[in-house]
């Protein structure tokens, strides 16, 4: 695992911004496996009232 920069809202680059709202960032001290991945999307879901079926993928 190495520590790399991220850019949320944006490329990379920071040349294009996304015109989306971005409601909530959860930060995380290690990498979720698939099953951790599916209960935070779960957990969100319901949070935000979103349906659907989560995809960890």
């Amino acid at each position: 695992f190495q520590n790399k920069a991220i850019t949320i809202g944006a490329n990379n680059a920071g040349a294009e911004k996304t015109a989306a709202d971005i409601a909530e960032v959860l930060v995380y001290n290690r990498a979720l496996d698939e099953t951790e991945q599916t209960a935070v999307g779960h957990y969100l879901g319901a949070k935000y009232e979103i349906d659907g079926e989560w995809n960890p993928a």
